[in-house]
C-alpha cells in the first residue's frame, strides 16, 4: 500500500516539477504601484503612513525657537520591506516649528510643537506627517513654596521651557506612498 501511494506521489510531482519550477516567485512583499499597467508591481513601495524614528540633532527649545523656524532630524532606523533596506538609516531632513510660546510667570511651562518636513534621499525629497508637541516642566512647585514663605517671589517663579533635546527620538510617518529611485528605474527600463 505504501509503495502504491510513493508511486503516485512521486508521478504527481515529476509530472508537476516542470510548472513548479518554471513559476516566478509569488509577490509576497510586492504592492501594486497606482498608474502602471495591470499585472505590473514592484517589491519595494514604501506605503503612505509607514511609521518611522527620527533624531533631533541640536536642542530645539521655546527660549530661542520661533515659527517658521527649521532644524536638522536624522532617520535613526532604516525602513525595511520584506528583508530588503529601502530607506537606510542616517539620512538628514527637515522638521520646522510651528509653534513656540516661552515659558511664563507663576511657574508656567514653555510648549513647543514641530513638525517633520522631509528626508533627503539620492536627490530626492521623502515627504514626513506627523507633529511632535513638547512642554516644559511647570515651575508650580516654586510658586507653592514662594507663597508659603509668604514671599512675593513665587510671582516670579517660571517653569521650563518646552524643548527637543539633542539626540532624542520621535515619531513620524511617511506622508505619501514612496517609491525607491532603483524600483522606478526598474519599471521604467522596457520589458525584456
Amino acid at each position: 500500500m505504501h509503495k502504491i501511494r510513493l508511486g503516485i506521489f512521486c508521478a504527481f510531482f515529476s509530472a508537476a516539477w516542470p510548472v513548479i519550477a518554471s513559476t516566478p516567485p509569488g509577490p509576497e512583499a510586492a504592492v501594486p504601484v497606482a498608474g502602471l499597467a495591470v499585472g505590473t508591481t514592484v517589491a519595494t513601495v514604501v506605503p503612505k503612513n509607514t511609521k518611522i524614528m527620527l533624531m533631533v540633532l541640536n536642542e530645539v527649545t521655546t527660549r530661542t525657537a520661533k515659527p517658521g523656524d527649521t532644524f536638522v532630524i536624522l532617520l535613526d532606523r532604516p525602513v525595511i520591506i520584506g528583508n530588503e533596506v529601502v530607506i537606510p538609516a542616517g539620512l538628514h531632513g527637515v522638521a520646522e516649528v510651528t509653534s513656540a510660546k516661552g515659558s511664563g510667570g507663576l511657574g508656567k511651562s514653555g510648549k513647543l510643537v514641530t513638525r517633520p518636513l522631509y528626508l533627503e534621499y539620492r536627490g530626492t525629497r521623502i515627504g514626513l506627517a506627523g507633529e511632535i508637541r513638547n512642554a516644559g516642566a511647570g515651575g508650580t512647585d516654586q510658586v507653592v513654596l514662594a507663597s508659603l514663605a509668604l514671599t512675593p517671589w513665587g510671582l516670579f517663579a517660571r517653569g521650563n521651557n518646552g524643548k527637543l533635546k539633542a539626540g532624542e527620538i520621535v515619531e513620524a510617518v511617511i506622508a505619501e506612498d514612496y517609491v525607491p529611485a532603483s524600483a522606478a528605474q526598474a519599471l521604467a527600463a522596457p520589458p525584456p
